[in-house]
């Protein structure tokens, strides 16, 4: 009984670092939760406080989060020193944070506003609000510069133009000053839906020959016209919406030029008929509002041609 007694102390008296194992491994365990929480407390401050630096700078968040994480995987590859236990929290901590900050935004507008910003009215009726420039941090050389980018060159010509969350603006021009289109002028023109490429690498693709319309020995006859004697012959074929064929062949000193639609020129013709008989009919008439509704259409219907003709002529 004694010496089972001593065994038993024994065992309780052995000491790490002058203490008893269990409290040692207990502190240990202690010391490695304090350091992760740590490490997710210093993620989630370095989190706000990257959102509230893009904010300030007017970029956008996500961006600005994507430069952190990629700075933090080349500091985890490059320094041997930095634990990967360690990198693994904070990769945690701010995938969650990402995710969450995204999805409470979708169903907070509060919150959308604030991380992803709201657009910002920059010129209103050709007038420059400054306030609103200054507010969105910017020059009038950035926002001239983005106009431009628009091809909007005047700004007596923009109505509206707004500067959007992502950094680019969006340009409404005056109506007198946009570019003449078929509606205005109550021209039937026929919609233009999307070209099809029906055969690649000497392939036929029986599918986008079907959905654009035309049969197999249609396709054959116009590849032929343009110098192809095989289907092994024709590098790439398209077709548009329109009938004209694009081919480009293996051989391209074969090459001819594509086949235009007939009826493009015909339109053109018309088009140019039209306008000089509006002009004829301002000579003849003698009613002064007649004369300027027929100048005006003219007017406007010669813009219209020096527009399509580049198309028409092909």
């Amino acid at each position: 009984m004694v010496k089972s007694g001593s065994m038993t102390e024994s065992a309780r008296g052995i000491l790490v670092d002058g203490r008893p194992a269990y409290r040692a491994d207990e502190q240990r365990g202690e010391r490695c939760l304090s350091v992760y929480t740590e490490l997710v407390l210093r993620s989630i401050f370095g989190f706000l406080a990257m959102i509230l630096l893009a904010r300030w700078v007017s970029q956008k968040w996500t961006v600005v989060a994507g430069v952190a994480v990629g700075a933090l995987a080349a500091l985890v590859c490059l320094n041997r020193t930095f634990r990967i236990s360690h990198a693994l929290v904070v990769f945690l901590t701010w995938g969650v944070l990402i995710f969450a900050l995204q999805w409470a935004s979708l169903y907070v507008q509060t919150l959308r506003n604030f991380v992803n910003g709201t657009p910002t009215v920059l010129v209103r009726h050709g007038r420059v609000l400054e306030k609103n420039l200054r507010k969105a941090k910017m020059t009038v050389n950035d926002m001239m510069s983005l106009l431009r980018e628009r091809e909007a060159f005047k700004l007596a010509d923009v109505e509206f133009g707004v500067l959007e969350p992502d950094g680019q603006i969006s340009v409404m021009k005056r109506s007198d000053v946009q570019p003449l289109t078929p509606k205005d002028t109550h021209l039937p023109v026929e919609n233009e839906r999307a070209p099809y490429v029906v055969i690649s690498d000497g392939n036929l693709i029986p599918q986008n020959l079907a959905n654009a319309g035309y049969e197999r020995a249609w396709l054959w006859n116009e590849i032929r016209r343009q110098g192809a004697r095989d289907w092994k012959d024709v590098f790439l074929a398209q077709v548009d919406s329109h009938g004209n064929v694009y081919v480009d062949l293996y051989e391209d000193e074969n090459l001819n030029p594509p086949v235009r639609n007939p009826t493009k020129p015909l339109l053109l013709a018309s088009l140019k008929k039209i306008q000089a008989d509006l002009e004829g009919f301002a000579i003849e008439t003698r009613n002064p509002g007649a004369k300027a509704m027929y100048q005006d259409t003219a007017r406007q219907l010669q813009q219209l041609i020096e527009q399509v003709e580049p198309e028409l002529t092909r």
